[in-house]
């Protein structure tokens, strides 16, 4: 569903974004190395051709969620967790809306779902105030090994905490 190590890069010489997986990149015919994509990269990317395929779609989607909550986490002072832009909430809300729908389709189509994906859609729920939807699926996950990780969620849920928090497995 999902390949951690595959990377979007901006391509040295054309600036348009690459994916190491898909490409003959030779990074010993540059200087240096290549650029990481910005946001606006990723938002740009979700018009383009790139997304025919729920996979790639997904993978940017999880890098759009993923800046948004490393911002959101240099943005908390400890007590407060600073609100974002308008525009930036909107993006990030309709980024979880579209990811639960793609996070279903692509489990649906594996036939099978583990502990860790079942999380992961839990979050997407929190994260946008869906506590009831977050809690029935961590109702549904019978691992121990996600105990602690399901109580911790659940408070969140309890307390209507939809902040960006650091799970203590």
């Amino acid at each position: 569903m999902y390949n951690e190590d595959t990377e979007l890069v901006k391509c040295p010489k054309c600036k348009s974004p690459i994916r190491t997986d898909e490409s003959n990149i030779n990074t010993n015919e540059y200087d240096w190395d290549y650029e990481k994509l910005l946001l606006s990269d990723y938002v740009k990317l979700l018009d383009t051709d790139h997304v025919k395929d729920p996979n790639k779609e997904y993978h940017i989607r999880i890098k759009i969620l993923r800046w948004y909550n490393d911002r959101i986490r240099d943005w908390f002072d400890g007590e407060n967790q600073l609100l974002m832009f308008p525009k930036d909430e909107e993006i990030r809300k309709n980024n979880l809306e579209r990811l639960i729908i793609l996070h279903k389709e692509l489990l649906a189509n594996k036939g099978y779902v583990k502990t860790e994906q079942k999380l992961l859609l839990a979050e997407f729920y929190r994260e946008l105030w869906k506590f009831d939807e977050c809690i029935t699926i961590l109702d549904d996950i019978k691992d121990e090994s996600a105990k602690k990780v399901i109580e911790q969620t659940r408070k969140a849920c309890e307390e209507k905490n939809t902040y960006v928090m650091k799970l203590q497995v």
